[in-house]
């Protein structure tokens, strides 16, 4: 049932003046070893339930807030898996101000191809701003998990921390046995 509301979501939001807004601008996970390599592409949707509240953690709050629905959707665009970490999702202003924050996290493996609803959740943003998200930002980090890939981000840690060889290729052990993305 969660895919059939997500699949209405997106084809909702793909029509004009419907409520649901994606951000134009490209946001890519980058090889730490190589900001210029883009491994993944993010895409995000989001939409205004029209949901308010005027209580977060039983305080009042300064003033209303509504509630956004969003979902992430992330492209590997290499031959190889990924070991991926997206989290702390932030809708944004025209002038690239947080409008609110959400806590959800992933860390996965990706496949190869488009990956639907990596990400979802709810964001809360102050009434009065509702109308001025415009964009978003997340954390995000990825390892190509290709033999070059790990090679490659292997002798870039190392010339940073000379010495742990073994911490580093235990935390490279970790990123390939990390769970599938769903």
């Amino acid at each position: 049932m969660r895919a059939v509301c997500w699949g209405l979501l997106v084809a909702v939001c793909s029509l004009p003046l419907s409520g649901c807004w994606r951000d134009a601008d490209g946001v890519y996970v980058a090889a730490p070893f190589n900001e210029r390599t883009k491994l993944a592409q993010v895409e995000a949707v989001w939409r205004n339930t029209g949901e308010e509240r005027a209580f977060a953690d039983a305080t009042r709050l300064d003033e209303p807030q509504v509630r956004f629905q969003y979902q992430v959707d992330v492209e590997n665009r290499l031959e190889d898996r990924l070991y991926l970490h997206l989290g702390k999702l932030e809708l944004l202003d025209d002038e690239r101000l947080s409008l609110g924050t959400a806590s959800e996290e992933v860390t996965c493996v990706l496949d190869t191809g488009k990956t639907e609803s990596l990400l979802e959740g709810n964001v809360w943003v102050a009434k009065r701003s509702a109308k001025k998200v415009s964009g978003f930002r997340l954390e995000r980090f990825g390892v190509p998990l290709s033999e070059r890939g790990r090679a490659m981000y292997r002798e870039w840690l190392l010339q940073s921390r000379p010495g742990e060889e073994r911490a580093i290729d235990a935390e490279l052990t970790e990123y390939a046995n990390a769970p599938p993305c769903r």
